[in-house]
């Protein structure tokens, strides 16, 4: 991501329908959440990026320990991803 300004964390809000582990880092710390089925989650992400001539530059980095393609379990469900920051 890039900000005009430094960002100190992110709040996030995940949600899963398995059970998983949710996994993420914007370069400061990893951090591993247990989710449970439909109960979402939320928390605040510490971030740590450089700055170049005019902005800062984060990596955002997140995956699950039990992620799946839920299209090709139930074909009348579309998976989306939704990020507030």
């Amino acid at each position: 991501m890039r900000s005009d300004w430094r960002i100190d964390h992110l709040r996030m809000t995940v949600e899963s329908r398995v059970p998983t582990v949710f996994i993420v880092s914007a370069g400061a710390a990893e951090m591993r959440l247990p989710l449970a089925p439909d109960k979402p989650a939320t928390f605040d992400l510490p971030t740590s990026g450089v700055h170049d001539f005019s902005s800062y530059a984060y990596l955002l980095s997140a995956r699950s320990t039990e992620g799946f393609t839920e299209h090709l379990r139930i074909p009348s469900r579309r998976t989306t991803a939704t990020w507030a920051c």
